[in-house]
């Protein structure tokens, strides 16, 4: 019995021995993780869009529920403000928050949501994160066409026109945006 215990204790040993040494060869096999910069970083959120001065493409798309729905753009439409979000980007939580909390008030012009179409996008959760009364128009089309290719980004359309947009990650981040058009479109810095 003891010969038995002495062999288990000696093979336990052995393997500990050969974990050790894979684990320890694994991590000089593998690369560092890659750094992830904090959400507050210092580095300027706002970055100018492309397609800011230029004809606003026409918008259209679905609901999240499916049904087809268009966002009127073009020349004599009402200001609009562009919200670029995702359902999953970390970003985007607080603006999926802040807009179903009433602030929405605040920003002046008209207020579209456009999040990537159900076929990337999951509409259920869309729909379960979308404050009620709020406008949201799922077409990835339309996120190619202002040339967005980051979620919480912002763009104001005036007149037909791109007047403004960039990232915006804070109220005074989109207050920044808004004030590159000429004007604060009633968003209150620091809100």
């Amino acid at each position: 019995m003891v010969a038995l215990v002495v062999i288990e204790a000696v093979a336990i040993a052995l393997l500990a021995v050969l974990v050790f040494g894979l684990l320890r060869n694994q991590a000089r096999l593998s690369p560092a993780p890659p750094r992830i910069a904090p959400l507050s970083s210092p580095v300027a959120a706002f970055q100018p869009l492309g397609c800011v001065g230029s004809l606003a493409p026409a918008i259209s798309g679905v609901d999240p529920a499916g049904a087809p729905v268009t966002v009127a753009v073009g020349p004599g439409a009402d200001t609009v403000l562009l919200a670029f979000l995702t359902e999953g980007c970390r970003e985007c939580a607080m603006w999926w928050r802040t807009l179903g909390a009433g602030h929405r008030t605040l920003l002046g012009p008209s207020l579209a949501v456009v999040t990537p179409s159900p076929s990337t996008e999951r509409a259920e959760a869309v729909r379960r994160i979308a404050p009620a009364g709020l406008f949201v128009v799922m077409s990835s089309e339309t996120w190619e066409a202002y040339g967005v290719s980051a979620a919480s980004t912002f763009v104001l359309v005036e007149g037909g026109q791109v007047r403004a947009g960039g990232r915006a990650y804070t109220w005074d981040d989109l207050a920044g945006v808004m004030a590159t058009a000429g004007d604060t479109g009633g968003v209150p810095a620091g809100s």
